[in-house]
């Protein structure tokens, strides 16, 4: 009987060692969440802080991206292209944009009027 007495005391003890270990790691994610959030809301006003590109084109993108919401504005790690299929938009200004960004040709007023009736179409999603 004696033994029995032990052994449940001996339970009772180890299950609140191990509740204790659960509530602590519990605040330990809760924190970390947090910490990640706020994390990912200096990099949202990091964005926006950025200056706008000189070049009218990318500009106007860059604008259009910043009327996103959050899960469709552009990653950092991400090519235009793969920013695109990821938000389901056609890629038919990926041409203007890369040959405007790495410097291939200069734009004509008809690729800026491109670009705006692209983000007017299919910019809504």
């Amino acid at each position: 009987m004696i033994a029995l007495v032990i052994l449940y005391a001996f339970y009772k003890l180890m299950r609140k060692k191990v509740t204790k270990l659960e509530i602590e790691q519990d605040k330990q994610s809760i924190t970390k969440e947090n910490t990640d959030r706020t994390e990912k809301n200096k990099k949202v006003k990091h964005q926006f802080e950025q200056p706008l590109p000189k070049d009218t084109i990318r500009k106007t993108l860059v604008e259009w991206e910043r009327t996103l919401p959050f899960h469709e504005q552009r990653r950092s790690y991400e090519t235009m292209q793969q920013w695109l299929t990821r938000i389901c938009r056609t890629r038919d200004i990926i041409s203007i944009y890369e040959s405007v960004r790495y410097g291939e040709k200069t734009y004509t007023d008809l690729d800026v009027e491109k670009t705006v009736r692209w983000i007017e179409r299919d910019g809504k999603g």
